[in-house]
């Protein structure tokens, strides 16, 4: 009896070490993107794109509070399909990405706010300035990629002002481009 209460102990010990860890995910670049949207003129909304999104992300679906996200976007992978103005969005006017290659976000918190939504609180830099932001995400599933991994993904739609930033280009002159950007982050993600 003394032998079977011991290895029920053990057992009961080892399964709580294996449940207080939550599962480690490598962010997949080729199904992950950034997205922007920012007003031109008072007359329309100009959208953009940056592919390469690269992270990690720490996830335990019944405890938000071990979860964890880091996310590098490429800024010289800006396209919004024309290679003039993608040209003058990588310069110094905007995201001067010869001297800032990335746009990094670092969650500090998450918070439960509902069935698959978050609210994640992080350190989000750009173009040298780190400001504390929260966003809200939705976990949008599982799945499994040709070879049997596990995979899992987020999306998050924000706004913020760029001018925070120190991108001040074409705001004073007649709010040419809007100070607020959109913007819609996805990514898929690998079990590590």
């Amino acid at each position: 009896m003394v032998v079977v209460s011991k290895m029920a102990s053990v057992m009961l010990i080892s399964f709580a070490a294996v449940a207080a860890f939550a599962d480690e995910y490598k962010i997949d670049p080729v199904h992950s993107s950034a997205v922007f949207k920012v007003n031109h003129l008072g007359a329309s909304n100009t959208y953009g794109m940056m592919p390469n999104v690269t992270g990690s992300l720490t996830f335990d679906k019944g405890d938000a509070a071990k979860n964890a996200v880091e996310l590098s976007v490429d800024a010289t992978s800006v396209s919004t399909f024309n290679g003039g103005r993608d040209k003058h969005l990588s310069g110094p006017d905007f995201f001067n990405s010869k001297q800032f290659p990335a746009i990094t976000f670092k969650s500090t918190s998450w918070k439960k706010a509902g069935d698959n939504t978050y609210e994640i609180t992080g350190k989000f830099a750009m173009l040298g300035v780190t400001k504390e932001i929260t966003v809200t995400a939705d976990h949008i599933g599982y799945g499994k990629n040709r070879g049997g991994k596990e995979l899992t993904g987020f999306e998050s739609t924000f706004t913020i002002d760029r001018t925070d930033f120190g991108m001040n280009y074409g705001v004073a002159d007649t709010g040419g481009v809007g100070k607020e950007v959109t913007i819609i982050i996805a990514f898929e993600s690998v079990k590590q």
